[in-house]
C-alpha cells in the first residue's frame, strides 16, 4: 500500500512544519530517479520547440495520465504551491504514454494546472531522459535550462513540502549526464525467436459498436465469454460493456461504474471534508481488471479511497487537521446482465497483516473455483522496496545465493468467502537464482477447475498442475517455452541492489505467459514476445500454445499474426468459453474491432 500524509487546509492553517536546509535531491522520491542522457542537449531543446516559453528555466512535471493515480496527488496544487515561492515559474504539464485526447479529458476532470500542456504518446521523452525504471512510475518534476538545453534537477515528486519548493527554486547546478542502463542493452531490436511457428490462420473480425470511450489505455485484457465483451478503461475510470449482435458487431449495453455508495465504501470523514477532499481531486477511482468470478458474476478489480482523519487539533476557533490517504482494494461485483451485487471486500487485515514482509498484487486475481481465488504476492526484498539493512540477510537479501534456498512464494490463496488469507505457494524458479533476479521477472498466473490448478511464473515458461486445496503436491509440470541461456548476461555485482540492475536481463525475458486457461483436455496459453528493449517502441508479438493436460505435449503453437498489416494491437487474450480461442482487440483505422484466430486446417 502507499501512505500518504497531506497536510490540508479545511478550516484556516495548516500544520506548522519543521524547517531543514537540505538540497533538492533529497526530497525526490528515491526509487524514482531520472537524469538527462549524454550529449542530448539539442534533443530536449527540440523537445520543448513546439511550445511558446517565455522563461529560460522552466518546471516540467512528466506523469502517465492514469497510471498511478494516487501519486498524482501532488499535482493537483504544484502548479499553486511553486508560485508561491516564484510567482514568475513557468510550468509545463507532460502528459506521455497516452492519446492526446483522452489524456487532455483526464487532466480536465482532475483539474490539473499549468502553464503549458504538452501530450507525449510517441515517448519522444526518452530522447534524452534515462530513468532507473523500466520508463516513468508516478509523477517527476524537473527543473530544466532551456537555454542550454540542462535538466538542472529531477526526480519523483511526492511531498508539498515548503522546503522541497524553496530548494527546487534555489538548485542552480545541473544535474550530471547519466544513463542507468548498459548500452549495449539499450533500445535494442531483436528478431523472432528461432522456435516460432508461422500458421496459416482464419480470421473472424467483429466490430465494436456505440463506445463512448476511447480505448487507450485498458486495464488488463478485454474479457469475452458466451457473446459477452467487457472492457476495463484506465483513462475513463469506467467499464464498458457489449453483446455479440449477429456475426458482424458487439454492441454496447452499458457501463460497470461505481455507485456513490460504492465509491464511499471506505470513506471515514464527516460529509462536508468528504466533498472538500472530493473538489481538491485527492479520491480516484481506479478499475484494474475485468474477470468472471463465476459463471453468472463479473468482478472489476478497484482501488478505491481509504481516507481518515490521521489527526485533529483545536486551537481556538481553528481546526487543524491532517488525513491518511490509502489505497483500499475491492472488487466490485455484477451480474452477467449487468445487476449491482454486493462488493466483494478483501479481509481487513489481508494486506496489512505481514505487510513487512509481503506486497500483493491485486490489480489481477484468478477464479479457481470452488469459492477459491489466487493472487499474485512478492516477498518485500528488491527490487519492490530494499533497505541496507536487508544487505547480507539471507531472507531478504536476493544477490545473495541463500536468499534462494528459503521460501520464497509468489501467489497466496484466497477464500473468497471470507476475504482471507488461506496460505501461500510456489517457489522462485532456478533461473531466478542464476540471473540474481529475485521476483523482478516473476509475475505469478493460475487457472483453474475447481478440483485442480495450474500455475507457474509468467516468465520462466514452466506451469505446474496440482489440487487446488493443495498446490504444493505438483502432479505435473509443463513447458510452455524455452529460455534462450545464449542471452543471459552474467550478473554484474557492481549494479546490484540498484533498480537498473533488472533492466540488464530484458532481452533474456523476452517472453511471458500472459493468458491461462485450464481445460478438461488441455492447458491454452497466450505468450507475449517482446521485439524490442527500447522503452520508446512498444512492439509485441504473441503466440498461442496448446499443451496436452495428460502429458504436457504441446498440441498446438503459432505466432498471432494480424489480420490487416495496420491493425492497432491494443491487448491480445483468450475467450473464457468451454474452448477458449485466442484473439486480439485492435483498433482498425477509427474502429476497434475484435479479432478472433485460429489454424485452418485442410
Amino acid at each position: 500500500m502507499i501512505r500518504v500524509f497531506l497536510f490540508i487546509i479545511l478550516s484556516v492553517v495548516f500544520f506548522p512544519l519543521q524547517a531543514f536546509s537540505q538540497q533538492v535531491e533529497d526530497y525526490f522520491a528515491q526509487d524514482l530517479l531520472v537524469s538527462q542522457k549524454y550529449g542530448s542537449n539539442d534533443k530536449l531543446k527540440e523537445y520543448f520547440s513546439g511550445v511558446n516559453l517565455k522563461s529560460d528555466t522552466i518546471y516540467a512535471v512528466f506523469f502517465i495520465p492514469g497510471s498511478t493515480p494516487r501519486l498524482e496527488i501532488q499535482l493537483n496544487s504544484f502548479d499553486n504551491d511553486l508560485k508561491r515561492f516564484c510567482p514568475d515559474a513557468e510550468t509545463v504539464l507532460v502528459s506521455v504514454d497516452a492519446e492526446e485526447a483522452a489524456a487532455k479529458e483526464y487532466n480536465r476532470r482532475h483539474a490539473y494546472k499549468a502553464d503549458h500542456y504538452m501530450y507525449d504518446n510517441g515517448s519522444g521523452y526518452l530522447d534524452f531522459l534515462s530513468f532507473n525504471t523500466e520508463g516513468p512510475m508516478g509523477s517527476y518534476v524537473m527543473k530544466i535550462d532551456m537555454k542550454g538545453g540542462r535538466l538542472i534537477c529531477g526526480g519523483g515528486l511526492y511531498t508539498n513540502e515548503d522546503e522541497f519548493f524553496e530548494a527546487l527554486v534555489s538548485a542552480k547546478q545541473p544535474k550530471p549526464f547519466f544513463t542507468y542502463v548498459k548500452e549495449r542493452y539499450e533500445e535494442k531490436e531483436f528478431a523472432l525467436p528461432s522456435d516460432v511457428r508461422h500458421a496459416c490462420l482464419y480470421y473472424s473480425d467483429v466490430e465494436v459498436e456505440g463506445a463512448d470511450t476511447d480505448f487507450n489505455k485498458l486495464n488488463g485484457s478485454p474479457i469475452v465469454k458466451d457473446g459477452l465483451l467487457i472492457i476495463s478503461d484506465e483513462l475513463s475510470e469506467s467499464t464498458s460493456c457489449f453483446k455479440r449482435a449477429g456475426q458482424d458487431s458487439y454492441r454496447f449495453i452499458g457501463k460497470i461504474e461505481l455507485t456513490e455508495e460504492e465509491k464511499d465504501l471506505y470513506m471515514q470523514l464527516d460529509d462536508e471534508d468528504t466533498e472538500n477532499v472530493k473538489e481538491l481531486g485527492w479520491c480516484f477511482y481506479m478499475p484494474l481488471s475485468v474477470n468472471f468470478i463465476d459463471a453468472s458474476h463479473i468482478g472489476v478489480s478497484y482501488s478505491i479511497p481509504d481516507i481518515s482523519y490521521e489527526k485533529i487539533e483545536t486551537d481556538g476557533e481553528n481546526r487543524k487537521k491532517s488525513l491518511a490517504i490509502l489505497n483500499r482494494p475491492v472488487i466490485i461485483v455484477r451480474d452477467t446482465m449487468l445487476g449491482q451485487c454486493t462488493p466483494w471486500e478483501y479481509a481487513d487485515d489481508f494486506f496489512t497483516a505481514d505487510e513487512e514482509d509481503y506486497v500483493y498484487k491485486h490489480f489481477y486475481y484468478y477464479p479457481l473455483g470452488a469459492g477459491l481465488m489466487a493472487m499474485y504476492c512478492v516477498k518485500m526484498a528488491w527490487p519492490i522496496d530494499y533497505f541496507e539493512e536487508f544487505n547480507g540477510n539471507p531472507e531478504k537479501d536476493p544477490f545473495m545465493e541463500d536468499f534462494y534456498s528459503y521460501d520464497n512464494p509468489y501467489m497466496v490463496m484466497v477464500d473468497m468467502k471470507t476475504g482471507k488469507q488461506l496460505f501461500k505457494f510456489g517457489h522462485l524458479p532456478e533461473v531466478a537464482k542464476e540471473t540474481m533476479t529475485g521476483y523482478y521477472y516473476c509475475g505469478g498466473i493460475a487457472d483453474g477447475d475447481g478440483k485442480e490448478m495450474v500455475y507457474g511464473t509468467q516468465y520462466a515458461g514452466e506451469l505446474y498442475l496440482a489440487p487446488v486445496f493443495d498446490p504444493g503436491n505438483v502432479i505435473r509440470t509443463y513447458r510452455v517455452f524455452d529460455l534462450d541461456r545464449r542471452c543471459m548476461p552474467v550478473p554484474d555485482e557492481s549494479r546490484f541492489r540498484t533498480n537498473e540492475y533488472g533492466k540488464d536481463y530484458a532481452e533474456f525475458y523476452r517472453r511471458r505467459i500472459t493468458a491461462l486457461r485450464l481445460t478438461e483436455n488441455e492447458i491454452h496459453c497466450i505468450v507475449e514476445v517482446k521485439m524490442s528493449t527500447d522503452l520508446g517502441v512498444k512492439a509485441s508479438e504473441y503466440e498461442y500454445v496448446a499443451l496436452d493436460r495428460q502429458t504436457g505435449k504441446i498440441e498446438e503453437k503459432y505466432l498471432i499474426e494480424k489480420q490487416q498489416p495496420d491493425d492497432l494491437v491494443i491487448a491480445v487474450n483468450l475467450t473464457f468459453d468451454k474452448t477458449p480461442q485466442p484473439f486480439y482487440f485492435c483498433k482498425r483505422g477509427d474502429k476497434y474491432i475484435v479479432v478472433f484466430v485460429a489454424e485452418k486446417s485442410f
